[in-house]
């Protein structure tokens, strides 16, 4: 049984994705991940800039694109709406551009909501000011 909920930015599962140094270490059993459907958008437009940049073979962007859809499947996705972007167009905490905006109001909507207790997981600094700001426990950062 899962005893936390981390929320997540979209750094986070592009480390585990690309196996990046720094990824952040949490068992996938002791912990239930939520995050903005903002991203899965934000995950597969980087692999497929990253695709591109770096002329990964097709095999290294079947790869990558395998272990996304794995790593996104596990994460349960908030939808995007008018609230999360009426909200994101007034004033917040910190130097947040619009989708780090994004992601910050659907945690503090989340836990206005009495979703439980949420731990905020990023590996963007202003994103983790602006959330520590804000009371939320953050890891990563």
């Amino acid at each position: 049984m899962a005893s936390e909920i981390l929320f997540l930015d979209s750094a986070g599962p592009r480390r585990w994705i690309l196996k990046q140094e720094g990824a952040l270490s949490v068992a996938p059993d002791r912990a239930v991940f939520c995050a903005s459907e903002l991203l899965e958008a934000e995950v597969f437009r980087t692999l497929e800039r990253m695709s591109l940049a770096y002329r990964w073979s097709d095999e290294q962007t079947s790869q990558a694109l395998h272990s996304a859809f794995l790593v996104v499947s596990r994460i349960q996705l908030v939808g995007l709406n008018s609230r999360v972007l009426k909200r994101v167009a007034g004033p917040l905490r910190g130097r947040l551009g619009t989708l780090d905006a994004i992601h910050f109001v659907t945690a503090l909507i989340l836990r206005e909501e009495g979703r439980g207790t949420l731990r905020f997981a990023t590996h963007d600094r202003e994103l983790a000011l602006a959330a520590r700001a804000e009371g939320f426990d953050v890891l990563g950062v």
